[in-house]
């Protein structure tokens, strides 16, 4: 109440006076806001343009990144269909040896086991190994080739000695009788003796031949069907 009588009875130019600086700092607070308002725009736009800028780039470049990634992955898949297919191939024809190879093997096999029974051999077993039957069958043959040389000779000097009476047979075994110092001359002494007893020999080894040597196995005959 009284701050109002006292601005009643005060002087209306006292007024006018008071208001004039209020005003005017009123008023240049105004014109400064537009300023800086004006300052921040270009700040602000050019914020704005720079992130646009930069999304733009990041979009081009996911939608690139699938198309170079697609084209690696068709090369790609193009290299390792041709890889199969070679190696397919490759399997194919190992697989073919493998099966040639299996079969030449189950037959000679079979071979080696029909030998061992046919002389009574332990490796025609059927459960008996290829390399068993083969062992078995090069040990058999070089007991019986040792055992023909040894009866081919024993049967040779009984013969001689049917047809010489007292004769020498230990001299005999001691091999022939060549001259020593001539070592060229021996050699061609013995060939003539060996030629000399050639169509001998062969007609005294048809002797012996049904005791040394098996007869053959008969021939299957296909000629009957029936058979």
């Amino acid at each position: 109440m009284q701050r109002g009588a006292a601005l009643a009875r005060a002087d209306p130019k006292e007024l006018v006076t008071q208001r004039g600086p209020a005003e005017a700092a009123a008023k240049q607070s105004e014109d400064r806001e537009p300023t800086a308002s004006k300052a921040e725009a270009p700040k602000a736009s050019e914020a704005e343009a720079l992130k646009t800028a930069k999304a733009e780039v990041s979009e081009a470049a996911e939608a690139e990144a699938p198309k170079t990634s697609e084209a690696e992955m068709l090369e790609a898949g193009a290299g390792l269909e041709k890889e199969l297919s070679k190696a397919a191939e490759a399997s194919v024809a190992v697989q073919a040896v493998l099966e040639n190879e299996i079969r030449e093997h189950d037959a000679l096999q079979s071979v080696a086991r029909s030998v061992c029974e046919a002389l009574e051999v332990g490796g025609g077993q059927s459960g008996s190994s290829l390399e068993s039957c083969l062992t078995m069958l090069c040990d058999h043959v070089h007991e019986r080739l040792r055992e023909v040389l040894h009866n081919g000779v024993k049967h040779a000097l009984a013969i001689v000695s049917s047809h010489y009476a007292g004769i020498d047979l230990e001299a005999i075994s001691d091999g022939y009788v060549m001259a020593e110092d001539d070592e060229e001359k021996a050699d061609e002494e013995l060939t003539k003796l060996v030629e000399a007893a050639e169509a001998p020999s062969a007609t005294l080894a048809k002797l012996f031949e049904d005791e040394v040597v098996p007869p053959p196995a008969p021939a299957d005959d296909t000629s009957n069907p029936e058979v």
